[in-house]
C-alpha cells in the first residue's frame, strides 16, 4: 500500500496549492493560516519545508512528495473507502489524519443515538518517510466539528445526533395515536444506549496498513472499544409524555477527546 507511484495529478495540484519561493527550502516555507497563535489547524496539504503531504480523498491516499522542483512522490499511503473528508496535520515525525465514516444500518431507525457517523484519528510515524507505520488509531461516534493541535496535543471535538425513537412508545393504528407508554420508555432509557461509543488501539509499529492494524489489534485483544465517558453517576429528568408527543426530542452530544500524538502508550482521555 505504500508503492510510490508517478507524480502526474498528484504533482499538479501541489504546484497549485504550494508556494513555489518556498519549496525546497526548509528555513522557508509556508505553513498553515492559524487562528490563534501556535494552535495548528488541519487542511488537506501541509509542508515541513522538506516533504509535501496531500490528502486526496477522491483517490482514497495520503501522498507525501519531496519538497523541491522534481515532486518525486515517496509514499502513497491508501485509506479505506469508506473514509471520507480527510484532512492533515504534520509536527516533527508524526503525520495525522483526520476523517470521517459513514455507514448505514437498518437498525439506526430504532437506535437512541445515530451512530453512522464515526470521527477517525490516525498518528502515524513518518521517521521513515518512506514506510511510514500506524502509531495510534482512534473512533468515535459523531462527525467532526473541530480539531486543533498544540504542542503534540490533538484536540478533537465531535458532535453525535441524540435521536428518541418516539414509534416505540407512542404506536399508531389507522392513523390514530395510542396512549404513550411511559413505563416502557423509563425502563428502556438509561447511559448504556445513548452514550457515544469509541474504540481506539497502540500500533505495534510494524505496518501502515490501517485494516492489517486494525484486524491484528482486534485479533490479539488490544482493541479497546467502550464508551467515552462514564455517566454512571449522572441522574437525568426524561420531559413527560405530552412533551414528549408534542415536541421532537432530538440533542446533540457533544465529545471532546484529547490525544498524545507523540506518546502511543498515554491514555486518550474524553469527556462531554
Amino acid at each position: 500500500s505504500n508503492t510510490p507511484m508517478a507524480p502526474s495529478a498528484v504533482g499538479e495540484s501541489i504546484k497549485k496549492t504550494s508556494d513555489a519561493g518556498s519549496v525546497g527550502n526548509s528555513a522557508d516555507y509556508s505553513t498553515t493560516n492559524s487562528r490563534t497563535l501556535g494552535v495548528d489547524e488541519p487542511e488537506k496539504v501541509k509542508t515541513d519545508g522538506k516533504y509535501i503531504y496531500t490528502a486526496r480523498i477522491e483517490n482514497k491516499a495520503i501522498y507525501i512528495n519531496k519538497a523541491d522542483d522534481s515532486l518525486e512522490l515517496l509514499t502513497k499511503i491508501m485509506l479505506p473507502s469508506e473514509f471520507n473528508s480527510a484532512e492533515l496535520f504534520v509536527q516533527g515525525n508524526k503525520l495525522v489524519v483526520i476523517a470521517g465514516k459513514y455507514f448505514w444500518n437498518e437498525s439506526f431507525t430504532n437506535a437512541w443515538i445515530d451512530r453512522s457517523n464515526k470521527a477517525i484519528v490516525i498518528v502515524y510515524d513518518i521517521t521513515n518517510i518512506q514506510k511510514p507505520v500506524i502509531d495510534r488509531y482512534s473512533q468515535i461516534d459523531g462527525y467532526v466539528s473541530e480539531v486543533r493541535l498544540t504542542g503534540g496535543q490533538l484536540t478533537v471535538m465531535t458532535s453525535t445526533n441524540f435521536n428518541f425513537p418516539i414509534h416505540r412508545y407512542l404506536p399508531t393504528v389507522q392513523g390514530t395515536n395510542l396512549q404513550f407508554d411511559m413505563q416502557k420508555l423509563s425502563t428502556d432509557f438509561n447511559t448504556q444506549v445513548v452514550l457515544p461509543r469509541r474504540i481506539e488501539f497502540r500500533s505495534d509499529k510494524k505496518t501502515g496498513d490501517i485494516n492489517t492494524a486494525i484486524a491484528k489489534a482486534r485479533s490479539m485483544k488490544r482493541l479497546i472499544d467502550k464508551d467515552a465517558v462514564n455517566c454512571q453517576s449522572i441522574n437525568y429528568v426524561l420531559p413527560d409524555a405530552a412533551t414528549l408527543k408534542d415536541y421532537n426530542f432530538n440533542p446533540t452530544f457533544t465529545t471532546i477527546t484529547k490525544i498524545d500524538i507523540n506518546n502511543s502508550l498515554k491514555a486518550t482521555s474524553t469527556s462531554m
